[in-house]
């Protein structure tokens, strides 16, 4: 039997979460879901939620590529006054219940300038292929 790489494990643990009406994993989350049924030590678990967030970018484009879409869950940083942000969650998007966060994804983009126009282009494509996002706020941020 072929052994799925982790970039495809993490996205089945997400779409599971997804189906199972889920709400925002953390990258421990779901290295410790990934990890279930095994005698776990501190460190396994440690190494594989760094491998988890070191390979969410490519997860995010594996999703993109399949029709889903991958949004994390941000939180400015404590005492910082630059535009920083920590992701404390992520989820597959759900039609009508996501779109806020989508926007403010897609919102947090734009800001990010030029290097993130082909992701922004993408996820607005997959918004709108998959009905995840109305065509009026589609319209609206792609001004």
């Amino acid at each position: 039997m072929k052994k799925l790489n982790l970039e495809t494990q993490i996205l089945q643990v997400l779409k599971d979460n997804s189906n199972a009406g889920g709400s925002f994993m953390s990258s421990r989350d779901v290295a410790n879901t990934m990890l279930s049924g095994v005698a776990v030590s501190k460190k396994a678990l440690s190494e594989q939620t760094l491998s988890v967030k070191q390979r969410m970018w490519k997860v995010r484009e594996l999703a993109e590529v399949n029709g889903y879409l991958v949004i994390p869950l941000r939180a400015k940083t404590k005492g910082d006054k630059t535009k920083k942000f920590r992701i404390l969650g992520w989820k597959i998007a759900t039609a009508g219940f996501d779109e806020q966060y989508i926007a403010d994804e897609l919102m947090y983009k734009i800001r990010n300038g030029e290097a993130r126009t082909a992701s922004f282009n993408r996820m607005i494509n997959t918004a709108q292929i998959h009905g995840l996002l109305s065509s009026e706020k589609i319209k609206e941020l792609s001004q």
